[in-house]
């Protein structure tokens, strides 16, 4: 299956701040660059919301499913005896 544009695009933003938080260990930091990459403002009243760390440390990043999971993680889903959290707000 090919992707459409728009989930290549989702697809290298999460690429880019895996990125971003593997190089700075902190992803409030990842996440304020990646968007200031994109020259979005973060905070004010007309910018994003600032980074929220309610899970103490542990990146979080949140997007519509716009492929199969199968497909976007491969290999990388665990096993039954590695179970995976996904939260849904």
């Amino acid at each position: 299956m090919e992707l459409k544009r728009y989930q290549e695009l989702v697809l290298k933003d999460l690429d880019d701040f895996i990125y971003e938080y593997l190089t700075n260990k902190n992803a409030g930091i990842a996440y304020n660059n990646l968007w200031e990459s994109k020259g979005v403002r973060i905070g004010g009243i007309n910018g994003f919301q600032p980074y929220n760390d309610y899970l103490g440390g542990i990146p979080s990043v949140c997007f519509k499913p716009i492929i199969p999971l199968k497909q976007l993680f491969g290999n990388f889903l665990p096993s039954q005896d590695h179970p995976l959290s996904i939260v849904k707000s």
